[in-house]
């Protein structure tokens, strides 16, 4: 791909990229060419509009089949480039970090309803103490054996301790609903993302723990119940 690409226009290497990626079954083919052609020249989307006719360099052509021969393995295009937008920020990722999914917008706009928030990062909540107004989670929910079913750009690329939820999913939940139910000031609500029908589950958790109740899980886009919250009511 390098010798073909040095010297072909930019919309040839896209849409040569494109052709290599549908051939492997990549649903997001078009997408994923148009980002790692632009990520390899240095181009935005505006950019390469633009640039549309402008030649590839040696230089550009080798820098894009590295990327090209990546996702072609399976690795996510997110992991390829090191960056991955999430609510309208670029986040830098590392093989220790989840990649961040839309369906977790769905927790942040839960929590953007509640009360005011203070924010803060451990080890769930062994490490705090005093109160706390809001505490939102994305803790893994995965089911242990279901992980092999996973999506090769999922199986293989996020850190495993990110999506393995124990026996049922539901491990994290147990040990982090109770300590956040402690935690939270009165009036404090506890946001967390939920995996497929696992809302029901979680719901049981928090009311056993002491929180109230006041609103159904919130959706994501494609309908399933993504963002539970449970506030801490005074007794």
């Amino acid at each position: 791909m390098t010798e073909t690409l040095a010297g072909q226009t930019v919309e040839t290497a896209r849409r040569a990229l494109t052709t290599r990626f549908r051939t492997r079954a990549i649903d997001s083919a078009e997408l994923d060419a148009r980002i790692l052609v632009g990520a390899a020249l240095g181009l935005d989307l505006t950019g390469m509009i633009a640039a549309t006719g402008r030649l590839v360099t040696a230089t550009e052509a080798a820098r894009l089949e590295d990327f090209a021969r990546r996702r072609l393995t399976g690795e996510p295009v997110a992991r390829v480039l090191g960056a991955k937008e999430f609510w309208g920020l670029p986040l830098q990722l590392s093989a220790a970090t989840l990649v961040p999914r839309p369906d977790t917008e769905t927790v942040v706009e839960l929590a953007l309803e509640m009360p005011r928030a203070d924010f803060v990062a451990c080890d769930y909540a062994a490490a705090l103490s005093g109160t706390f107004d809001l505490i939102v989670s994305n803790p893994p929910y995965i089911r242990s054996a279901e992980i092999t079913d996973l999506a090769t750009e999922v199986r293989d690329h996020d850190p495993h301790r990110a999506l393995d939820g124990g026996t049922d999913g539901l491990d994290a939940y147990r040990a982090l609903i109770p300590e956040a139910a402690r935690l939270l000031a009165q009036q404090g609500a506890l946001v967390v993302e939920v995996g497929h029908g696992q809302s029901g589950d979680i719901e049981g958790l928090m009311t056993a723990a002491g929180l109230t109740l006041e609103r159904p899980p919130k959706a994501d886009l494609a309908g399933i119940h993504r963002a539970v919250a449970g506030r801490k009511l005074p007794s």
